[in-house]
C-alpha cells in the first residue's frame, strides 16, 4: 500500500491533521464555526517552466540592505 502511494516530488505539510466546515459539507455544516476549507495545489515540472522562460535582462536594480534591529 505504501510503495502504490509514492509519488515523486516534494510535500510540505505543516499540520498532520486538517478540519473543514463549509456550506458544501451538508448536514456535517456547523454555522456556529467559521467557515474552513482545504486546498490542494499540485504543481509539476516547476523547473522545466523555469528553465524555458527567458531570464530578465532589463530594469534590474540593487535594492538596499534592510536592518534587521
Amino acid at each position: 500500500m505504501i510503495e502504490k502511494g509514492l509519488r515523486g516530488g516534494m510535500c510540505q505539510v505543516s499540520y498532520k491533521e486538517a478540519r473543514t466546515n463549509n456550506k458544501y459539507m451538508g448536514e456535517d455544516y456547523d454555522a456556529e464555526r467559521p467557515s474552513k476549507f482545504i486546498n490542494y495545489l499540485d504543481a509539476n515540472n516547476l523547473h522545466g517552466l523555469a528553465t524555458s522562460m527567458k531570464l530578465p535582462i532589463g530594469t534590474l536594480k540593487w535594492m538596499k540592505k534592510m536592518r534587521t534591529d
